[in-house]
């Protein structure tokens, strides 16, 4: 870089809703700073998936580079577009990256261009836990996390904890509430309440046949007993999956006030998880980033299943009984202890580009 004003090009590849969801304020909030060169690469799949983002990113002042995906993962054309930046901000590092972008992300390594990494997930591969006995190394030389490190600091190679600061939760609805079909409306306007239960099943390893055999247990048992309450189930994005779809079918078989959020069919088509949180008085969810979504925006939660120490100080939810005891109070202090633990959103965001920018400042001036 030359010039006394001249500003870092930093680039961001939004590939989908998650990354959309994730980074959607984070990059508002760099563009309305404007002490960087924001460059935003996007998918025509994210517009056709989800046409919200269209006015979002106008409002707030991004224009993205909108191509196919397939022209995203093409080696000559994100070769070209690399080349012309000074640093790039994702949600994985380049030597850690499995999505199906990962080797366009590796490809920033290969050339040596710095990376700004953003942990999404507050139980994630690579950073909470691994699969393997290796150290995990990282390309990134700023990394951020949601909180410090605890006993996970050993599980990364030499030098990579230097490099990781405290950014918090950073994550909020970007998405304006979509309202669900007028009958559907209707017909869940007609119960006392609404409780949303979120899972993941679909990861390998965390969850038995007999896990998800109980879990469909407790959700009939509840439903038959509490015919006033409308009952949300929505997988992990949404999606239908063998390892419950026959599941899903018998459950809605037995009982009329369990309803499915699916991404792609049925009267929730088309929402995101934001809008079902927003439909939603009560949220319950295995151990996952979708307790932090529903805490934040209030909601008395619990969680189902819990693996984790993170997640201790809430309702712990393992049967009808305690399901109904959930859904029958209000937000706790154990609830909000969680959120001031992760942090207040907006100061997290700034506090994240207070350190990008200084980041990129001193490196303008090696």
């Amino acid at each position: 870089m030359t010039g006394a004003h001249a500003r870092s090009k930093l680039g961001v590849f939004v590939n989908g809703i998650p990354e959309f969801e994730n980074l959607y304020h984070l990059l508002w909030r760099l563009r309305a700073r404007d002490r960087v060169d924001l460059r935003v690469f996007s998918t025509t799949g994210l517009r056709r998936l989800e046409p919200r983002t269209r006015a979002l990113f106008a409002q707030a002042q991004i224009h993205p580079v909108i191509r196919p995906n397939r022209l995203m993962k093409w080696r000559p054309w994100y070769r070209q577009v690399l080349s012309g930046l000074d640093a790039a901000l994702s949600l994985g590092d380049p030597l850690n990256d499995h999505s199906n972008h990962g080797q366009r992300t590796a490809h920033m390594a290969t050339i040596g261009l710095p990376t700004i990494y953003l942990q999404h997930g507050v139980i994630q591969e690579d950073v909470t836990y691994r699969k393997h006995d290796r150290a995990i190394d990282f390309h990134s030389e700023l990394i951020f996390l949601f909180e410090a490190l605890g006993e996970n600091r050993a599980i990364f190679a030499p030098g990579v904890a230097d490099r990781m600061e405290v950014g918090g939760f950073f994550k909020k609805p970007s998405l304006h509430p979509k309202p669900p079909a007028a009958a559907f409306a209707t017909e869940l306007a007609g119960y006392r309440q609404r409780l949303l239960f979120c899972h993941s099943f679909r990861w390998a390893g965390r969850y038995s046949g007999a896990d998800i055999d109980a879990f469909y247990a407790m959700i009939a048992t509840f439903a038959r007993s509490h015919p006033d309450v409308a009952v949300i189930i929505r997988a992990h994005r949404g999606k239908r999956r063998s390892a419950y779809s026959d599941h899903d079918a018998r459950l809605q078989s037995v009982v009329d006030n369990v309803y499915f959020s699916y991404q792609h069919f049925g009267p929730m088509k088309g929402m995101m998880m934001s809008d079902a949180v927003a439909m939603s008085d009560v949220v319950v969810s295995t151990a996952s980033t979708a307790l932090l979504d529903a805490l934040y925006e209030g909601l008395p939660t619990g969680v189902y299943l819990n693996e984790s120490e993170k997640f201790m100080g809430l309702p712990q939810v393992s049967c009808a009984a305690s399901f109904a005891a959930l859904s029958a109070n209000g937000f706790s202090d154990g609830m909000q202890e969680i959120v001031v633990r992760y942090g207040d959103v907006d100061a997290n965001i700034d506090r994240i580009c207070d350190r990008i920018e200084g980041y990129l400042s001193q490196r303008a001036m090696r």
